[in-house]
């Protein structure tokens, strides 16, 4: 199996679908941590911890120096952890998989890693993909964070393949998810975008099909379909004003699309976000 490849497989879905992104959990330890054995049905979970004792339950997997543990869907986990030095700290990511995907299904990342070296890189991307998650959790910018802190995250031994290839690196591609990002509400063009970052529709196309494994438009539409799930879930704004907000004409016209993109109505999503 490519490693690199696997996880541009797994960045690309998650862009396409950020909701999959569950959860990003980013904080300073204080006082003691303890949570029950407990399973997800469709979530791996990506753990590090840092400055800790104690480790994760279910399994000998203690946290030394700085360490890592994936849970893949069904494996039972928990914490038990004392903050030994000034700085430990829990990263946490949930991400809703499907079994047949290539990092899934290969068991990609490692079930666990005690004593990571190097590992500065991977905090700190952390700590930017924490940030992002915490202040604006639909942004397009954030499956670019997590691009980042997958290809850093410790792979299995057996993969092939597994040099730390950055996923995103291209500024120009950085500059079309801000732009994106800052035109939610309007359903810009690819020229528009290409026209921002000084790059021929062409030329956007393929570097972003490279960098993200999808296309500008999937990159527009994934974003938009975020906002309006953000908007929505406001209690202060109705559907019709959501609909405002988007840049629909209707609200008929809005529930039509979002209906198409998500598979439900506003209304059933606003009453059971997915």
């Amino acid at each position: 199996m490519d490693a690199n490849k696997a996880v541009r497989d797994l960045c690309a879905r998650i862009f396409r679908e950020p909701q999959r992104l569950q959860g990003v959990f980013a904080r300073r330890l204080d006082a003691p941590l303890y949570l029950p054995l407990h399973q997800h049905a469709s979530i791996v979970q990506l753990d590090l911890i840092s400055g800790c004792s104690g480790g994760w339950l279910g399994g000998s997997r203690p946290a030394i120096g700085t360490s890592a543990a994936v849970f893949y869907p069904r494996v039972k986990h928990g914490y038990d952890l004392v903050p030994r030095q000034r700085g430990a700290c829990l990263f946490s990511i949930k991400l809703r998989v499907e079994s047949g995907w290539p990092a899934v299904r290969h068991r990609l990342f490692a079930a666990y890693v005690p004593g990571i070296s190097g590992e500065a890189a991977l905090v700190k991307a952390l700590w930017r993909l924490g940030r992002l998650a915490e202040h604006r959790t639909q942004s397009a910018l954030l499956p670019a964070a997590l691009a980042e802190v997958l290809a850093l995250w410790p792979q299995d031994s057996g993969s092939e393949n597994s040099s730390r290839e950055p996923l995103l690196n291209d500024a120009a591609v950085l500059d079309a998810l801000k732009f994106i990002d800052a035109n939610a509400t309007k359903d810009v063009t690819v020229e528009e975008i290409a026209d921002a970052v000084h790059l021929s529709p062409r030329q956007l196309n393929r570097r972003m099909r490279a960098n993200l494994g999808c296309s500008p438009q999937q990159a527009i539409h994934a974003r938009r379909i975020g906002h309006a799930r953000t908007l929505l879930a406001r209690a202060d704004a109705s559907i019709t004003e959501v609909a405002e907000m988007m840049g629909f004409a209707s609200i008929h016209t809005f529930s039509r699309w979002f209906r198409k993109s998500t598979g439900v109505a506003p209304s059933a999503w606003r009453e059971e976000p997915l």
